[in-house]
């Protein structure tokens, strides 16, 4: 599972396992008319660290000026954009209304705490798309994504 042994970067299908636990919790839900956002962080093994970004484009802007959401598990944003620690569940706002979404989409990598990684995964909700990118093994891909599921209304 480790394909780079001098930097020890996790293999891109190893890290797909655990894009797919995220995956198997995330929701987005519309509550007293705003869209919000759960799901877990799952933990990973001693040595890795999540860089995960979810971001929600808007057609016109929110009622704080802003055209957009972004939420990131790196810790230097705003409390409204960090998402958790792993092993945690979260449940954030995306400030505007399931009308005014113009796309959803995600990207995620496992790193070591240097920063190397075997890849990179974009997921988009509204163009229905996954895609892995493989930097070390030749296990690259694009394929259509389902989204029913993901988003509950």
């Amino acid at each position: 599972d480790i394909v780079n042994k001098s930097t020890n970067a996790m293999g891109i299908l190893k890290a797909e396992e655990f894009v797919g636990v995220f995956l198997e919790y995330l929701k987005f839900y519309e509550h007293n008319g705003k869209v919000r956002v759960r799901g877990y962080i799952p933990e990973l093994p001693e040595g890795y660290e999540w860089a995960i970004a979810i971001h929600c484009n808007y057609h016109d802007a929110d009622e704080r000026g802003c055209w957009g959401q972004s939420l990131f598990t790196r810790g230097s944003w705003s409390p409204e954009q960090t998402l958790p620690d792993p092993g945690e569940t979260f449940d954030m706002s995306m400030y505007t209304n399931k009308e005014n979404i113009k796309s959803i989409y995600m990207n995620f990598d496992v790193r070591t705490h240097y920063g190397a990684r075997g890849g990179n995964f974009y997921i988009s909700l509204n163009l229905k798309k996954y895609s892995r990118y493989d930097e070390v093994g030749g296990h690259s891909l694009v394929e259509v994504f389902d989204p029913r599921g993901f988003i509950e209304w």
